[in-house]
C-alpha cells in the first residue's frame, strides 16, 4: 500500500469516527483528529469519497470495529436525576471504553 492511500485509510477511519460521534466531517475537522500530520490532497479525496457514498464506508468501518457505538449526549435532565454515585461509574465505564480503543490504535500503530 502506497503512504497516500495509507494516508486515504486513515482519513476515511477518523471521518467515520466522526461521523460515529455525530460531529461535522470536514477537511479541517480530519486534521484537527490525526494523530500525525496526512497530505491535504488525501483528506480532501476521502472526504469526497465519503460524502458521495456514506453508507460503503460506514458499513465497512462498523464491521472492522464492532465494539464502535454512537456516542451519546447525555441529557441535562438526565445528569441531574443521577447520584453522585451513578455518575461516577457511568464516567468510568466511559473511561475503561476509551482506555480499550486506546490500547487498540496504539497496538495497530506498533
Amino acid at each position: 500500500m502506497s503512504k497516500i492511500e495509507h494516508a486515504i485509510q486513515t482519513a476515511l477511519e477518523i471521518i467515520c469516527q466522526l461521523h460515529n460521534e455525530n460531529k461535522t466531517v470536514s477537511v479541517a475537522a480530519v486534521r484537527n483528529r490525526a494523530l500525525l500530520p496526512l497530505p491535504l490532497p488525501a483528506i480532501t479525496k476521502a472526504v469526497s469519497a465519503f460524502k458521495e457514498n456514506p453508507e460503503t464506508y460506514l458499513k465497512a468501518w462498523q464491521h472492522n470495529n464492532p465494539q464502535a457505538i454512537a456516542v451519546e449526549e447525555p441529557e441535562v435532565e438526565q445528569l441531574t436525576e443521577l447520584t453522585l454515585e451513578q455518575r461516577v461509574v457511568q464516567l468510568e465505564q466511559q473511561v475503561a471504553q476509551l482506555q480499550q480503543a486506546l490500547d487498540k490504535l496504539v497496538n495497530k500503530v506498533d
